[in-house]
């Protein structure tokens, strides 16, 4: 494939790349291993076709910009694959800041500020390699089991903001799984603490949130109850992705007594165009709560699950959002302490 961008842009790019601690004061010339490769300056003119498949690049090393070329590999990135909806030519995104990849936003027109904002964020966060997936928890653990599924290259995300907020919240059984995770292996997972009457709960964030649908299809199959499940922006351009193809999101088991759907109108990513596809009926579940932010919020799909900083959360987020995630789980809490009393 030819390469899309001419000799001069990318010579801007390389010009803008070695002149990062002009642009960011205190920022390493050197990319940090999170933040993205600017390849090119400006947008790539595209042909797509409708239902052909892409990998876009989202490292920005690739030399058959803006299309993947393999070059992430012994890098934690990957590529975005995407379906083109429609046969046309259309603009996309090679400086790699976007935030609607991977579709140009007009992000290199503030390049210089999305740098600086991305190597704030990564010095105040915590480091994610340090924080372990996997809880040691006990099978029979007294606070309920907590599964979180992260999205398509949404792992470090969820672990420096969900995963971390929950267990800075006193929840000490959360684990994180990818979206690329076996719904059987999970099930076997929530199942053995469900077998010592404990209390499961899944959390899926974009692709995750399909997948959280799957594994409580699982435990239907077993008859074994989901006592909490939240989806969180499980629609959209998720629904693009090969692996979800044709799959029913909205299609829910009927063993979860309390279900959390949530998503917001700025974030196309994750939800759909037409609102009636969103919300969810409340015969689905024993407790059904739809959690839908206005598209005026302007809560995008990064922002629907940031916790960290603090000031930086979006205060629809924070209102209504992680105060709803966190009454369901504190409510599963309650309800195992007040069986335990009866039991005695």
């Amino acid at each position: 494939m030819k390469r899309l961008f001419t000799s001069s842009q990318s010579q801007r790019a390389v010009r803008l790349a070695s002149s990062v601690k002009y642009l960011v004061p205190d920022a390493s010339p050197a990319p940090h291993a999170a933040i993205p490769t600017v390849a090119c300056v400006d947008p790539a003119l595209v042909p797509l076709v409708a239902g052909q498949r892409y990998t876009w690049c989202t490292c920005g090393r690739s030399q058959q910009q803006p299309f993947c070329d393999g070059r992430h590999a012994g890098t934690d990135w990957k590529p975005l694959v995407f379906v083109a909806k429609r046969t046309q030519q259309d603009w996309l995104c090679t400086c790699k800041f976007t935030r609607q990849p991977p579709y140009c936003d007009a992000a290199h027109n503030r390049l210089a500020e999305h740098y600086a904002r991305r190597v704030k964020e990564l010095s105040m966060a915590p480091n994610v390699s340090n924080i372990p997936w996997l809880a040691q928890a006990p099978d029979d653990h007294e606070q309920p089991r907590i599964v979180l599924i992260h999205g398509l290259l949404a792992g470090q995300h969820m672990a420096k903001h969900l995963l971390r907020w929950l267990r800075e919240a006193g929840f000490t059984d959360v684990s994180l799984f990818s979206h690329h995770a076996s719904p059987k292996a999970i099930a076997d997972f929530l199942d053995a603490a469900k077998t010592h009457g404990r209390r499961i709960a899944l959390i899926g964030y974009s692709q995750g949130g399909f997948q959280v649908i799957k594994v409580a299809r699982v435990l239907a199959a077993r008859q074994v109850t989901v006592d909490a499940l939240v989806s969180i922006a499980a629609g959209g351009a998720g629904r693009l992705y090969p692996a979800q193809w044709f799959f029913p999101v909205r299609r829910i088991p009927k063993n979860i007594v309390t279900l959390v759907n949530i998503y917001s109108h700025a974030d196309p990513m994750g939800t759909d165009l037409l609102s009636q596809g969103n919300a969810l009926p409340p015969r689905v579940a024993k407790h059904v709560h739809n959690v839908a932010l206005a598209k005026s919020d302007g809560v995008d799909h990064i922002a629907l699950v940031r916790c960290y900083p603090v000031e930086r959360q979006h205060p629809a987020v924070a209102a209504r959002v992680l105060t709803t995630i966190l009454a369901t789980l504190t409510g599963l809490c309650a309800d195992h302490r007040a069986e335990a009393t009866i039991d005695r």
